[in-house]
């Protein structure tokens, strides 16, 4: 089932792919749509659409929502990312005047520290919209001359709700650290999606700049690696290092020593030998760092792999749950 942002469905209604877009599931942003004077405990109640023209020049009568489907399978997502779990659950989802109307109950803290983050940020006000996923079943072009390509839709399924990081979630985030909340959860998950090369409905720039603004620390290529594998690194680097200057210095040093007597007999041994054989102990010494070195990059690199293959993996199994 493929996802569409409104403006992809824009596309494919203007192309004429009615294949592309038959069966698919749009998403529709709600901006301030939290209501904080209701929340109790770890609930809080969401306008998740209503009637108004949006941004794209779109609507949603509130008349044409069909919600049987989400019912058998209430979940709240995070931008609308289906290979994680979800952060909650929607409760008493329905319609009220030209709303549709509902509350999302967040995970506990132990059973999810993203959601519990997630709950919180509402809880602060650092956050504030939604999102909805529906699929289309009726529409028509709107004959408003003052939205242009619009759509009017007059009869939607409800497939799922998300939180979203819109609107200006970076510089939010910042505000969110400051009070005290631990927004390490959000690092984990931006580094996910930007690894998997998907990034779902929110363009990689944002995503990049939330991984930035959680606190991430900056890393080549984007990439982190653990603290214990950054420690055995450096102490590889700094064995080499020293292995270096150990061999330099010896290169380096003079040779001001008379050489020894053929026939003194207690002569020490030559210093030639002694100098090779320290050199060469060195130069084992440097080989064996960077042999170990090359050894973690590998399997960091195997890990990481291996990671995107369980998300992928992840992915496509929800996928085919929520074509179901």
């Amino acid at each position: 089932m493929p996802m569409l942002s409104q403006a992809e469905f824009h596309a494919g209604v203007a192309a004429g792919h009615s294949a592309r877009i038959k069966g698919a599931t749009v998403t529709r942003f709600a901006p301030q749509a939290a209501d904080l004077t209701e929340q109790v405990g770890r609930t809080i109640r969401f306008v998740f659409s209503d009637d108004s023209v949006d941004r794209m020049g779109d609507t949603l009568s509130a008349k044409g929502w069909q919600l049987d489907d989400y019912r058998q399978n209430n979940i709240a997502l995070w931008a609308h990312d289906a290979s994680q779990p979800p952060v909650g659950k929607g409760l008493n989802v329905g319609v009220a005047g030209n709303r549709l109307m509902g509350d999302i109950e967040f995970a506990e803290a132990d059973l999810s520290p993203f959601a519990d983050m997630i709950f919180r940020m509402y809880k602060g006000g650092f956050l504030n919209a939604v999102s909805v996923g529906f699929q289309p079943i009726e529409w028509r072009l709107a004959k408003d001359k003052s939205r242009p390509h619009g759509v009017d839709f007059q009869k939607q399924a409800l497939m799922e709700i998300s939180c979203v990081p819109v609107p200006a979630l970076p510089s939010a985030l910042v505000q969110a650290r400051a009070a005290g909340i631990d927004t390490a959860p959000l690092i984990g998950w931006t580094e996910s999606v930007l690894d998997s090369g998907d990034c779902l409905l929110v363009p990689r720039a944002e995503i990049e700049a939330l991984r930035k603004m959680a606190g991430a620390p900056v890393t080549r290529a984007g990439r982190k690696i653990s603290a214990a594998t950054a420690k055995t690194l450096g102490a590889a680097h700094e064995c080499m290092t020293a292995a270096c200057g150990h061999i330099k210095s010896l290169t380096d040093a003079p040779d001001d020593e008379p050489d020894a007597d053929p026939d003194d007999k207690a002569a020490e041994p030559d210093a030639d030998d002694t100098e090779a054989a320290t050199v060469a102990k060195a130069a084992a010494d440097a080989l064996a760092a960077q042999a170990e070195a090359d050894a973690l990059a590998a399997q960091v690199a195997q890990a990481e792999a291996d990671a995107a293959a369980l998300r992928a993996r992840k992915a496509r199994a929800m996928r085919r749950r929520l074509s179901l």
